[in-house]
């Protein structure tokens, strides 16, 4: 019994001892995770001064670069101000160049320069009306025109539905006709017209439906007419109202623009201002031919080596 009694009281001295030694322990940590936070707290102090350091080169860098966009501006408002009038004057010549362009093709094809100027009023109309623009317009106008075909506004709107359908441009549908009438049929395939001749009689094929024309000019364009008119009558509308269509038309009016201007009396002052400078230039080329330029020149070279 004695001895049961002695083994509690030193297993319960062992644990006390062990128990105390943990406390001792934990004490320890305590203490040590203590002085840890301290630490973390007196480097977050010191990281608050460097914060505030990066605080301010942002804000620094945010002035300086308000600093270098202001600076751009300054350098290129000056600039701009001085290229846009060459940039204006390079317009103009461009337009005034294709005004005279138009008006001699026109003129060739409809034989009087009335005619021509008539032709491009409504070939102007023709082109701020649909998604092709004047140049392409005035060039399917000369090529139905000096081909001897039909250059209505009714062909020409015609032939413009049929290229508008297949996304092609107007050009490529009258370059397709006029083959077509001279009996070249292998163009039409891009446009899904299929065609097989015998004798005199031509019969083209468009989405399964067959039709027998005369193999002649006149027959062969009025089937083409026939098909733009009926097939896809209205493509070149709803082209039009898509957003390529509106920045077509929106690039035909700025063009449209520049050729008002130019046609108001700027390309007339142009064209007398060129003829200015090229009298100037044929006055130093003949002092040149001639050689007084040299003999002048040889003159003040004698005069300084004789000083």
């Amino acid at each position: 019994m004695a001895e049961t009694t002695s083994l509690v009281i030193k297993v319960k001295s062992d644990s006390v001892g062990k128990a105390t030694k943990d406390l001792k322990k934990l004490s320890t940590q305590a203490k040590v995770t203590a002085t840890s936070t301290g630490k973390f707290g007196t480097t977050a102090k010191g990281i608050q001064p460097a914060m505030g350091a990066a605080s301010k080169g942002i804000h620094g860098l945010n002035v300086s670069m308000k600093g270098l966009a202001v600076t751009t501006a300054a350098l290129l408002i000056p600039l701009v101000a001085l290229l846009a009038p060459f940039a204006i004057f390079k317009k103009l010549l461009t337009a005034g160049t294709a005004i005279g362009k138009f008006r001699a093709q026109l003129k060739t094809a409809t034989g009087s320069v009335e005619q021509a100027a008539f032709q491009f009023q409504e070939l102007t109309k023709f082109a701020s009306e649909t998604p092709f623009a004047l140049e392409q317009s005035i060039e399917a106008f000369v090529k139905l025109k000096n081909l001897g075909l039909d250059p209505s506004e009714s062909s020409m709107r015609s032939y413009g539905n049929t290229a508008s359908a297949m996304g092609k441009d107007l050009s490529q549908m009258i370059e397709a006709v006029a083959d077509a009438t001279t009996g070249e049929f292998e163009r039409l395939k891009e446009f899904g017209i299929k065609s097989s001749s015998a004798g005199d009689r031509v019969t083209f094929t468009f989405r399964g439906v067959a039709t027998e024309v005369g193999k002649n000019a006149a027959e062969i364009e009025g089937y083409l007419k026939d098909l733009g008119e009926v097939e896809f009558a209205g493509a070149m509308a709803d082209q039009m109202n898509t957003l390529g269509g509106r920045v077509s038309n929106l690039g035909d009016r700025w063009e449209q623009m520049w050729i008002a201007i130019a046609e108001s009396g700027v390309d007339d002052w142009m064209g007398n201002l060129f003829d200015s400078m090229g009298g100037y230039f044929q006055i130093f080329e003949d002092l040149f031919t001639s050689g007084a330029i040299q003999s002048e020149i040889e003159t003040w070279r004698i005069a300084f080596s004789l000083i």
